[in-house]
Order: C-alpha cells, then structure tokens, then sequence
C-alpha cells in the first residue's frame, strides 16, 4: 500500500488477519486503507478479515494494475520501462503536487501547482519537450 503504483497478479488478494489473531494493524495499514478506500469500507477489511481479490483492490484503488499471473514480470517491467521514458522532472514533480494537495485547501493546490509547473517550465527538459514535439520526435530527456 506505501507504493505509487502497484501491478497485482490476478490470482493474488489483500487481507488483513489482524482480528483474526487478536492484533490490531501495524506498519501503517490503519493509515493507508482509511486515505485510500474510506472509513467504513477499511473498518470492515480490517474487522472481518475478508480476502480482496487483485480485480476488488484495482476498483478500491489498493492497485493500479492487474495482469495474469505468467505475465506479472513482463507487464510491470514493461510499464517501469513504459514510465522510466517519460520527464523525469514532470514525473517528480506530479507526485509533489499530489503529495502536497492530498492535505491541502483547493486554493494552495493551485498555487503549488503553478509553483512547480514554472520551476519545470525553466527546465532544459521542457525545452526538450517542446522541441521534439514540434519536430515530431521522441524527447531526449536529461533529468534538468
């Protein structure tokens, strides 16, 4: 749950045995599942101890992605590759914005927004992003 992105094998599930042993749950579950699926819904995966199947955790968002089983490898090194081309500042900053606006008021969002999209518009990948796009080629980003 503590990861950005997640690809699950269709035969894998989620579960919370904490109950089931007499134990509350530890290293952050309590957290993750209430930001991610809502109060009422992680009260009841932490009480009842019910298996969430790959496809329930992509609806309830606990995964992005899930693949069959024999294609597991392929598929999430096939997307890492997939996302390792993109910006790498456009990617680092998406997740500061998230980041930041996961606790914030509409207004400072925006303001954070514009904030760190001018710090990528003076970037030499941004000039690289626009000069490939107008030349119809792949961008050769450098991280700067």
């Amino acid at each position: 749950m503590v990861c950005d992105l997640s690809v699950m094998s269709e035969e894998a599930y989620y579960y919370q045995a904490f109950a089931a042993i007499g134990l509350v749950p530890d290293g952050g579950a309590s957290w993750h599942l209430l930001h991610t699926v809502g109060r009422k819904r992680a009260y009841e995966m932490i009480v009842s101890g019910e298996k969430i199947s790959a496809e329930q955790c992509r609806e309830l968002g606990l995964c992005n992605r899930v693949v069959a089983t024999d294609e597991l490898l392929t598929e999430t090194i096939s997307w890492a590759t997939e996302l390792a081309a993109k910006a790498p500042l456009a990617l680092r900053y998406s997740k500061e914005v998230l980041n930041f606006s996961q606790n914030s008021s509409l207004t400072d969002a925006i303001v954070n927004e514009a904030a760190l999209q001018q710090a990528c518009v003076l970037t030499e990948d941004a000039t690289e992003g626009i000069q490939a796009f107008m030349e119809k080629r792949a961008p050769r980003w450098k991280g700067r």
